[in-house]
């Protein structure tokens, strides 16, 4: 899937998840945005940059993040790879 972008995104019937978003990206950019729920996100590869609260963070190849809801961030690809 390299070079790739697939995206598939549902709402499952599961209280208290909202939504399930799983896509696979290599060059992409969301722009400064909030969410009103708590948000999990799973990199299952790659690495990732963010702004969360006008702090620049990162994640490592395999990593688990909770997304404060109301708090602003963006995120964008790292790497191609």
């Amino acid at each position: 899937m390299a070079g790739e972008t697939a995206v598939r995104a549902w709402r499952p019937d599961v209280p208290g998840v909202t939504e399930v978003f799983h896509a696979h990206f290599t060059h992409h950019a969301y722009p400064l945005h909030t969410h009103t729920v708590w948000t999990l996100l799973i990199l299952d590869d790659g690495v990732l940059r963010f702004d969360l609260d006008r702090h620049d963070h990162g994640t490592l190849r395999s990593q688990v993040l909770l997304l404060p809801p109301h708090v602003p961030h963006d995120g964008r690809t790292a790497t191609p790879r």
